[in-house]
Formats: structure tokens, C-alpha cells, sequence
């Protein structure tokens, strides 16, 4: 097992127990030789921040035990082999990069680990096994055609933490790797659940045991080992396929109210993104409006292109008005801040 932060190389010391880490070396860095020496000396209980998809953004204990369980069943899923190399170019400090470095560990996988803005394939050579990404990520790598060439030698790569635009669906259908789109939180310890991007419509979960239901809004509920074999309540609106199998609709609590309409903005955005050619970053999101309480309304980021066509649509699903931001507000986690763009634009 080797291990390279940031294009560093650190000595086999590391993997051999407990030992003091200098403060000197930069954050980054720190942090994740942190983590992996807490690991490797058999730490009990870890502290992760939650994204606040299921609630207000907090910390919570993860037990090692569950962190395990989360690890092995993407490793037995995947079929990683031990050896394999895994690049972590997501963030250490929140659930899905410290789950690759647990990944890494309990497989024995070489890790090449890389600050989440840095690019890796300008700081490696070597050919990977292994990555987790955001879709951002992928999007950009995929505009340079020599980062094409090392994306396809990859065997698996997982893409999670925001939705897949139906431009990188398509474009993730030409690649060699076996990509997956991921379904988790931080209270599940990463994903439970993936989907083939290339091959299937539905998630599959990880786990044997792991129970799915639905509550009178239609969104998702499990509970299994890995959720202490408590139910754990989402906002996320699904359509259960089979014991193992769910189809995801989108959140609850983005849901817009327009004329006594509920409207799923996940839904229309990927009916644009179908049928229009938009460069920017966009959003539907919606505005207050006299009659109809909400008004749909198409965001743009960094965008003059206001002329728009949306005759595709039903006409109570057709933005009523088109805003563009000169950035968009994002979470700690990286996702689009969809709560904090509504009380941006909500009484303009």
C-alpha cells in the first residue's frame, strides 16, 4: 500500500501504528495523515459534519464498526482488488473523502490523494483504478482531451454529492470506465446505494438488509445495520422498484407550490437540459408572485442569454421569467445552494 498526498510521497512510517504527525505540514495534508494515523491506531468513534440533506447542518459520531460495514460493501459491490490504486480528489474533511481513505485502508489500495481544487492528473502520472468525483469534476476533466485518455483507463469511478445534468449522462456513455452514480448522506456513512450510469435507470443498495420504505409524501425511509437499524427519514421523493431497487424523483423540500401545483424542479431541469443547449450552470427555482403564491423561474449563471424558448414544456411547467447570477452560492459541500439562490432572487 503506498501513499501520495498532493503529489508527496510519505514513507511506509505511516502505515505502522501511531506516531506524531509535525503541525508544519500544510493543512491539507495534515489533516488527511490525521485521519489515517486515528485509523491505523484503531480509533473507536469519528467525528463527520452532516451536509444537511436530512436536517440542520451538524456533527455526528460515526463508529468504526459502521464505517467498516459502509467500505466493504462498496468494496464487495465494485469488486476492488486489493492493490488497486484510488485517486481521492474529494474532500477529506466531509464524508466522501475521509470513505475513500477507509476504502483504501481496509482494501489496501494505494492512495493518491489530492486537494479537491488541484488537478490530478497534472500532479500524477500513474494510471488509476479508482476515483470518486463530483460532476463538476468530471465536466471540466472531460473538456481536455489528453485527461479523456487517462479518465478511460480507469476501471470504476463513483460520481456523487449533486445531480448528473443529462449532457454528462451522455457524454459519460462513450467512456470506458464503469461509472456509477451514488446515493447516500453523511447519517448512512457515504452511499448506500449505486446506479450504472451507462446501463440502468434505477438504484440498486449496497446492503442485503437494508429495508426501504416510503412515507405519505413519497419520500424515502431506511433502516438497516448501517443506519443502527433505526429508520432514517429523507426528503427525497423516489418510487420504490423492488426490495433492492428505487427510482429517485427528486427532494421534497425543493418542491415549488405554483397555483396549487407541485412542481419538481429536478424534473423540468432535465427536460431543458434535453431539449435546449445551455453552456451555464442553471437552476429552476421559483420567485413570490400575487396569484399563484410561486412563479417558476429559470437561473442562469453568468449568462446573457435570455431569449429562451420554452414551448416544450406543459404551460404550467414553462418558466414564467429567466435571472441570471453572476455566481452561484455554493454548500460546504460543493452542491449548488439552491435554499440560499431562492432567498436571493425570491422578491426580485
Amino acid at each position: 500500500m503506498e501513499l501520495f498526498i498532493n503529489g508527496i510521497r510519505f514513507s511506509s512510517e505511516y502505515f505502522e501504528g501511531y506516531h506524531v504527525i509535525p503541525p508544519i505540514l500544510p493543512r491539507y495534508e495534515y489533516n488527511t495523515l490525521i485521519f489515517i494515523n486515528d485509523w491505523l491506531s484503531n480509533k473507536k468513534t469519528f467525528q463527520l459534519k452532516t451536509s444537511g440533506s436530512t436536517g440542520v447542518p451538524k456533527e455526528i459520531g460515526a463508529p468504526r464498526t459502521l464505517l467498516e460495514l459502509s467500505a466493504k460493501n462498496t468494496i464487495s459491490f465494485l469488486g476492488l482488488r486489493q492493490g488497486y490504486n484510488a485517486l481521492i480528489c474529494l474532500n477529506v474533511d466531509f464524508i466522501a473523502g475521509k470513505m475513500m481513505l477507509v476504502r483504501s485502508l481496509v482494501q489496501q489500495l494505494n492512495m493518491y490523494v489530492v486537494a479537491p481544487n488541484l488537478n490530478p492528473f497534472e500532479i500524477y502520472q500513474d494510471d488509476f483504478d479508482f476515483a470518486a468525483v463530483v460532476p463538476l469534476q468530471l465536466e471540466k476533466w472531460l473538456l481536455v482531451p489528453r485527461y479523456i485518455d487517462r479518465i478511460n483507463k480507469c476501471r470504476k469511478i463513483i460520481v456523487g454529492g449533486a445531480a448528473l445534468s443529462v449532457s454528462l449522462r451522455n457524454k459519460c456513455l462513450s467512456l470506458m470506465p464503469d461509472l456509477y452514480e451514488t446515493y447516500g448522506m453523511t447519517e448512512t456513512f457515504s452511499h448506500i446505494a449505486l446506479k450504472n450510469i451507462k446501463t440502468e435507470s434505477f438504484f440498486t443498495t449496497i446492503y442485503d438488509d437494508l429495508c426501504l420504505e416510503i412515507d405519505e409524501r413519497s419520500c424515502l425511509r431506511v433502516k438497516g445495520e448501517i443506519t443502527g437499524y433505526k429508520w432514517l427519514q429523507t426528503n427525497d421523493i423516489v418510487e420504490i422498484i423492488d426490495q433492492r431497487r428505487f427510482e429517485l424523483k427528486g427532494r421534497a423540500d425543493f418542491v415549488i407550490n405554483s397555483g396549487g401545483i407541485k412542481i419538481s424542479p429536478e424534473e423540468i431541469e432535465a427536460l431543458i437540459a434535453e431539449n435546449l443547449q445551455i453552456s451555464s450552470n442553471f437552476i429552476v427555482s421559483s420567485i413570490a408572485d400575487e396569484l399563484l403564491g410561486e412563479a417558476l423561474v429559470l437561473v442562469l449563471e453568468r449568462s446573457e442569454d435570455i431569449s429562451l424558448q420554452f414551448d416544450f414544456l406543459d404551460k404550467y411547467k414553462r418558466p414564467k421569467k429567466i435571472i441570471c447570477l453572476e455566481e452561484f452560492p455554493l454548500t460546504n459541500s460543493g452542491k449548488i445552494d439552491r435554499m440560499m439562490i431562492k432567498k436571493i432572487i425570491f422578491t426580485s
